[in-house]
């Protein structure tokens, strides 16, 4: 419990996380890192990289895994549903999709590869009607990823099972769900390569 209170402080809520504890399963070994410490992870930079901070751990299942908060804003939502600001899924979707990019990549190489979604199973909305009001930005989305398999080969594959909830003033609210997304780890110069080499063609 201590732990969690850490956690809890660090990522600036004060909802427990004991309260999700089914979904997140904590064993120990917490890790944390603030936005600069994501940066160093991952080559996303503002306004694309929404993740304030993370915290990496390893839960009872003996896996890998990470919660991330994020801020979602009024104008992040503008046009959706005008008359009413609503946070659309497409927003807890890309946190959770940065989430899984961050464990993905801290866990083979950080800096030095980019990890990209190549498939996803279902997305599913976790908002029951009687809690669409939580849904109103700003809010803070906490996500988490579970990775479940990593299949290394000449492309390393990484297999994650996330989900984001909505941090209201006494609870966590469930927004999203996506089960099975994996990501192709490449190194980053390849990365790179690839795409200036498009972007030669394109030029000719």
């Amino acid at each position: 419990m201590a732990e969690y209170e850490s956690m809890n402080r660090f990522l600036g809520i004060s909802p427990s996380l004991a309260d999700i504890d089914d979904v997140l399963k904590f064993a120990d070994g917490a890790v944390m890192f603030d936005h600069g410490g994501i940066q160093q992870i991952m080559p996303d930079r503002l306004p694309f990289l929404i993740l304030n901070q993370a915290v990496v751990f390893s839960n009872r299942n003996g896996n890998k895994a990470i919660i991330t908060t994020a801020d979602i804003s009024c104008s992040d939502c503008e046009g959706h549903i005008p008359e009413e600001r609503m946070t659309p899924l497409i927003l807890f979707s890309k946190a959770i999709a940065l989430t899984g990019r961050c464990i993905a990549a801290l866990l083979n190489g950080g800096s030095a590869v980019v990890a990209e979604v190549v498939k996803t199973g279902p997305v599913e909305s976790l908002l029951t009607f009687s809690d669409l009001h939580h849904a109103t930005p700003p809010l803070t989305a906490l996500s988490y990823a579970e990775v479940v398999s990593i299949e290394r080969r000449r492309v390393t594959k990484v297999l994650v099972h996330s989900q984001s909830w909505i941090v209201s003033e006494d609870r966590f609210v469930p927004a999203g769900k996506i089960s099975g997304l994996e990501y192709a780890v490449i190194p980053k110069e390849l990365f790179l390569a690839a795409l200036r080499r498009k972007r030669g063609q394109r030029r000719v």
